[in-house]
């Protein structure tokens, strides 16, 4: 059983517990595809459809059916009469119910069955449309915040995030993009400042997949960079103080060939003085083979070069010591290596590339796979302008889940590598030459064997690389008795020393914590739990209900912190 602790609208003061039961119910799939379900069991619904083998099948078979009928909508309207035409034309295409009849029937042997539940998709869908129900393609108002007199995160700057809305951007050729919609938030106040980018469009509810790929803020906090995620993708750039559109482009290779095919941009870092941007690429296919890193000038979008790093045959591990430890005497060591060739190889912490201080060489995880499973992850260091292997470093371990952060700090120069499951692990490595400089076990869940771990785990450096926030957020499911387990933990880590500071263990989502990097004295914890933002004193000391910060007045989603700025 899946429980989602669902907030009801327009108050914090209660809670309702929405139980979703496995199997999956289609219409609860539908819903989803439909982007109707209240935020916090949709993305419960997208976390257990990714890790559960039948109900994953079950919702790409339903896909195919919905797909057809949903793409009757996907182009904005004004007002509910331009959709009823095409929705009393589709009803009577009894092709179209063949089709969806068809499709269903790959679920099961039941024809009977199957053709009403295609019936019921294609009504379901129809309703929606008529009655104008989709929260996604429905025009909606520029976000503010539904909280009044809320606590002050710091007593000055801004709060730059990204919400569940799309703005249609017109660059100045003439074409149109959609991008995620960025308010500006006053540290002090909780109030909205500005809605970005600038449009004239109405803004729309997002469904599932519209988002961008990824969203950043440039490091002088001037300018919003997104990547969009449509089947061509392209590079957006718009001013964060006016909103107005300064580059689109399209990503493509240097030459402006095309990207090869199942290539696609899943990440993007800043360079720290703002002069490059870097799109990380996924990857075609199992292997490392293909473009890594494409190369973008902030100038003007052009693409100037495409990084393709190399892992090498055999991988340094960590030094092991020799004999016992002595007081005042350091025991010998040696350096044991990891031979890649014959394992499998993908990337690792959602394919992130985290960037030096000094700028001139990006980091990124490898996972590595053998017959029996996961193995390691490689740690690559490459230059930031030819994409040469510079460094490497094997760890031991599931990568599955794990996160990937480094200081912008010269004299703290630390990259953070944190893996999440049975055997929590906080790597901390200098970004130099990838010495292992911490190594800190952070606990691990109790499960049964056979289970099956989802979740979201995350990295937040503070500004001044001495300290890291760890956020994870991990369930897992089995078909063994005791196979359902939990954990929701946040820990505050000590950089230099590689000591933990402060651990709090929730029972319910501790959500993502990010560094309130112009906070100043008294600065609070910016902490995305759901769909909200809630604040939290520096040093944690989380309880059951921290005070909400940033609520979107339509219930909008807060999708991801972007930074503060002054």
């Amino acid at each position: 059983m899946l429980q989602v602790k669902v907030k009801p609208p327009k108050t914090r003061a209660k809670s309702a517990l929405h139980e979703l039961r496995h199997p999956l119910p289609p219409e609860i799939l539908v819903a989803e595809f439909a982007g109707e379900l209240p935020p916090d069991v949709a993305r419960a619904v997208r976390a257990h459809i990714s890790s559960c083998e039948s109900c994953g099948a079950r919702a790409r078979a339903l896909s195919t059916p919905y797909q057809l009928v949903a793409a009757l909508g996907d182009e904005p309207v004004t007002y509910v009469p331009d959709l009823r035409r095409p929705v009393r034309e589709t009803l009577g295409r009894w092709r179209l119910v063949a089709r969806l009849s068809r499709a269903a029937g790959t679920l099961g042997r039941g024809s009977v069955p199957m053709i009403a539940l295609a019936l019921g998709i294609l009504i379901l869908v129809s309703l929606a449309l008529v009655g104008n129900a989709f929260e996604g393609g429905a025009p909606v108002t520029r976000s503010t915040n539904g909280l009044a007199h809320v606590p002050a995160a710091g007593p000055s700057g801004l709060i730059f995030v990204e919400t569940g809305k799309l703005i249609t951007m017109t660059t100045r050729n003439g074409i149109p993009y959609d991008a995620a919609e960025v308010i500006a938030v006053d540290e002090r106040t909780g109030r909205v400042v500005r809605s970005l980018p600038a449009s004239t469009a109405a803004p729309r509810g997002a469904r599932l997949g519209d988002l961008p790929a990824a969203v950043a803020l440039a490091p002088d906090g001037q300018t919003v960079y997104e990547i969009t995620n449509g089947a061509q993708q392209a590079l957006l750039a718009f001013d964060a103080v006016s909103g107005q559109p300064r580059f689109a482009q399209p990503l493509a290779m240097p030459g402006g060939q095309a990207l090869p095919v199942g290539v696609r941009a899943v990440g993007l870092a800043m360079a720290p003085d703002g002069g490059q941007a870097y799109v990380s690429l996924s990857l075609g296919g199992p292997g490392l083979a293909g473009p890594r890193a494409l190369v973008v000038s902030v100038i003007d979008g052009s693409i100037t070069g495409v990084l393709e790093p190399g892992l090498p045959a055999t991988v340094p591990l960590p030094p092991v010591a020799n004999g016992p430890s002595l007081t005042g005497v350091t025991p010998p060591s040696s350096q044991a290596t990891l031979a890649t060739t014959g394992l499998s190889a993908n990337l690792a912490a959602g394919g992130t590339l985290a960037i030096a201080p000094d700028g001139r060489t990006l980091f990124d995880v490898v996972a590595l796979t053998g017959a029996s499973g996961p193995t390691a992850a490689v740690v690559r260091q490459f230059d930031a302008t030819s994409g040469t292997t510079l460094g490497a470093l094997a760890l031991p371990g599931d990568y599955t889940l794990s996160a990937l952060a480094a200081s912008t700090n010269p004299q703290q120069a630390l990259v953070y590598l944190v893996r999440g499951g049975f055997d929590e692990h906080l790597y901390i490595l200098g970004a130099a030459d990838l010495t292992l400089s911490g190594d800190l076990p952070l606990g691990g869940l109790a499960a049964a064997p056979g289970v099956t771990l989802s979740g979201r785990v995350a990295l937040s450096p503070t500004q001044d690389g001495g300290a890291v926030y760890v956020s994870m957020d991990i369930t897992g499911a089995g078909t063994t008795a005791g196979g359902l387990v939990a954990g929701h933990d946040l820990w505050l880590v000590n950089a230099t020393s590689a000591t933990v500071a402060s651990h709090v263990h929730q029972f319910q989502d501790v959500g993502a914590a990010y560094a309130n990097w112009t906070g100043g004295p008294g600065g609070q914890v910016l902490l995305l739990r759901g769909t909200d933002l809630d604040l939290l004193p520096a040093a944690l000391g989380l309880n059951s209900n921290p005070p909400a910060f940033l609520s979107l007045s339509d219930g909008t989603p807060v999708e991801t912190l972007l930074g503060t700025t002054p």
